[in-house]
C-alpha cells in the first residue's frame, strides 16, 4: 500500500523523490511483470481527463484534495496517474472522446505481452487476461465492452504494423535482387492490382513475387487476398516469397511457400452468392522451402545467399 501524505503541502514538498521512486518501480513492474498500471492509477487517470478540460491543473489538484468523493485515491496515485498520462501524450492535446473510459483502457493494455496476439488468444470476452479484466473494472467497462475495445484497437494497430513490416519486406527483396544483379521492378509501389509485389527479370523468364514479411521467428502468418490467389492460379511464374526481418527490419532469411499448400488451404466458395476476399494463413513448416528455388538460372555464386536459402528459414 502506498502511504497517503497527511497534507497536500507535505506531498508537494516530497513529490520529486516519491514520484521518481514510483516511476522507477512502475517502469520495472509495468514493463516486465505487470504492464497494466494499478487500478487506482487508472481510475485517477480517468478523473484527470474528466477535470482538466474544465479546470486549471492547480484547481484539479485542489479538488482531488478537498472533495470527499475523490479521497479514495491518494495524492501519490493521482500524481502517478498524471505522469502516466504525460508519458502517453494525453496531456499534449486533451482527448474529447465521448467515452474516456475506453480511451484509458485501450492505452493501458496497448503494451501488454498478449495484445499483439489478440486474434489468436482472445476470441470472446471470457478470454480476456486478468490484467485486462482488472483494467476494465478500474475504468468501469463491462467485459463485453472491454472485449470490443481490445479488438477495435488491435485491428488498427495490426493493420498499421502489417503495412509497415510488409513494405520493409518488399524493399528487402528488391535490394537482395539488385545485389544479385537481377533487375527488379517494385510494381506494388505503382498499383496493388497486379496480384504480386515485385517482378524479377531473369534471362529466360520474369518471376512475379508476392512478398509476405514477418518479424516473428517461430511463426509465419500472413493474409492472402483473393486477387493474389487468383493471380497465382493463372500465372505459372507467380511465387509467394516469405522474408523474416529482425527487430531493425533487416532481412534475416528468405523462403518460398508451396503453391500446392496454398491451393489446398484456402477456403472454398460454397455458393455462387458467397465468396471469400481475404484469408489468413498460418503456414505449416512442411510448406516452407528455403530461398527462392527458381532463381537457379543465374550462376549460383552471383545470387545473394539469402535468395538461395542461406541461412535456412527462419534464420
Amino acid at each position: 500500500m502506498i502511504h497517503r501524505c497527511s497534507s497536500w503541502r507535505t506531498w508537494t514538498r516530497s513529490r520529486p523523490s516519491v514520484v521518481a521512486w514510483i516511476k522507477r518501480t512502475c517502469r520495472h513492474l509495468w514493463g516486465t511483470f505487470v504492464p497494466v498500471p494499478p487500478s487506482p492509477v487508472l481510475k485517477a487517470a480517468l478523473r484527470w481527463l474528466e477535470l482538466l478540460p474544465r479546470h486549471e491543473l492547480s484547481r484539479a489538484r485542489a479538488l482531488f484534495r478537498s472533495l470527499p468523493e475523490f479521497n479514495d485515491i491518494s495524492p501519490t496515485q493521482y500524481e502517478a496517474a498524471y505522469d502516466w498520462l504525460q508519458e502517453r501524450k494525453f496531456l499534449d492535446s486533451l482527448p474529447h472522446s465521448t467515452d474516456l473510459r475506453t480511451t484509458i483502457f485501450t492505452a493501458a493494455i496497448a503494451d501488454t505481452l498478449w495484445f499483439s496476439d489478440v486474434d489468436v488468444l482472445i476470441t470472446q470476452p471470457e478470454d480476456l487476461p486478468s490484467d485486462g479484466l482488472r483494467a476494465a473494472e478500474a475504468v468501469g467497462l463491462s467485459n463485453e465492452d472491454a472485449f470490443a475495445a481490445v479488438w477495435h484497437s488491435w485491428r488498427k494497430v495490426d493493420a498499421a504494423q502489417r503495412a509497415h513490416i510488409g513494405r520493409a519486406g518488399e524493399k528487402a527483396i528488391v535490394n537482395l535482387l539488385s545485389a544479385s544483379g537481377i533487375p527488379a521492378d517494385h510494381v506494388s509501389q505503382h498499383s496493388d492490382g497486379y496480384g504480386y509485389d515485385v517482378s524479377a527479370t531473369l534471362p529466360d523468364r520474369t518471376l512475379h513475387l508476392e512478398i509476405k514479411a514477418t518479424n516473428k521467428r517461430g511463426q509465419l502468418r500472413f493474409y492472402l487476398s483473393r486477387n493474389e490467389f487468383e493471380t497465382m492460379r493463372r500465372d505459372p511464374d507467380w511465387i509467394l516469397v516469405a522474408v523474416r526481418l529482425n527487430t531493425e527490419l533487416e532481412p534475416v532469411s528468405v523462403a518460398t511457400v508451396c503453391r500446392q499448400w496454398i491451393s489446398e488451404t484456402v477456403p472454398a466458395d460454397r455458393k455462387a452468392n458467397g465468396r471469400w476476399e481475404s484469408v489468413r494463413l498460418d503456414v505449416a513448416a512442411s510448406a516452407i522451402c528455403p530461398g527462392i528455388s527458381r532463381l537457379s538460372s543465374p550462376p549460383a555464386t552471383s545470387v545473394h545467399g539469402m535468395l538461395r536459402g542461406e541461412p535456412p528459414w527462419p534464420g
